[in-house]
């Protein structure tokens, strides 16, 4: 209860929702009714909003967390040695604070953009959504965590996080095709899963664009998405997403899975150390 108390006056407040849902309606208002737009540019401008909204939930509260957790040491291990309770008890109650305190943020934010912006076509897949930018966000502050358990100093700790960040960025598969010994790096990137399930959640491959030429079963100017130029190349390197006859294409189970396990090797290490 003390540890929920210092905690959640940083994280829940009137300011911190003002900051969500502001950023969301602003968002939102940018991009808005994009989603109903079924041009290549109108494709290209959704996808830029869904990895605007992905990195938003992805480091924001990762460096917080360090400081947070570095003092947070220093105090349960003083607090055990007098005897007041256990280190592994201590630190299993910050991680539930921890997880009330962040996990539901970004549904706030999701169901303020997504509607303005007509990404995803039902509250079910808005809820989706952002059940995956949560998970995306509590790996980030799982990893924030370890980091301000383990490193001592605080700006190491910072710089720590922030070459890890930039490089799961890096290595998710966003900018350019990976040589093959840093591809493996993508699979320990919850960027990599978090960035293909939303893309997943919000397009199908029977989802039609606009189009020259035309598809001779969809008529002269509709083409499935599935042969657009911006998913192709997300396939290319390695994303794959709205793609006929692939079962796993319309199903995010296989991105869900790994950030839950990412996310509890962050806390199982901060219990291990």
């Amino acid at each position: 209860l003390l540890d929920w108390a210092k905690t959640s006056g940083d994280a829940i407040n009137l300011l911190r929702m003002i900051e969500v849902m502001g950023t969301a309606a602003i968002a939102g208002i940018v991009f808005y009714s994009v989603g109903s737009n079924t041009t290549n540019q109108g494709l290209q401008e959704s996808i830029s909003l869904l990895f605007f909204s992905l990195t938003l939930w992805t480091f924001n509260r990762m460096y917080l967390t360090i400081l947070s957790y570095n003092t947070c040491r220093k105090t349960v291990i003083r607090d055990a040695v007098e005897g007041k309770y256990s280190i592994a008890l201590a630190f299993l109650a910050r991680v539930f604070v921890m997880l009330f305190a962040e996990a539901w943020w970004p549904f706030i934010y999701c169901f303020v953009c997504f509607p303005l912006a007509q990404i995803a076509g039902n509250i079910g897949d808005v809820f989706l959504m952002s059940i995956v930018l949560s998970l995306n966000l509590m790996c980030y502050i799982s990893i924030g965590s370890l980091l301000g358990t383990v490193v001592r100093s605080v700006s190491w700790g910072m710089i720590a996080a922030d070459l890890f960040s930039q490089t799961t960025i890096l290595c998710a598969g966003f900018y350019t095709t990976l040589p093959p010994f840093l591809a493996v790096l993508r699979y320990v990137s919850p960027v990599y899963y978090a960035f293909a399930a939303i893309v997943k959640i919000s397009y199908r491959w029977s989802d039609t664009i606009d189009c020259r030429g035309g598809d001779s079963e969809l008529g002269s100017n509709k083409c499935f998405l599935e042969f657009n130029g911006s998913i192709e190349d997300m396939k290319f390197r390695g994303i794959d997403v709205a793609t006929f006859g692939d079962p796993l294409s319309d199903v995010v189970w296989p991105q869900i899975v790994p950030l839950v396990v990412l996310y509890l090797l962050g806390q199982i290490f901060v219990f291990s150390v």
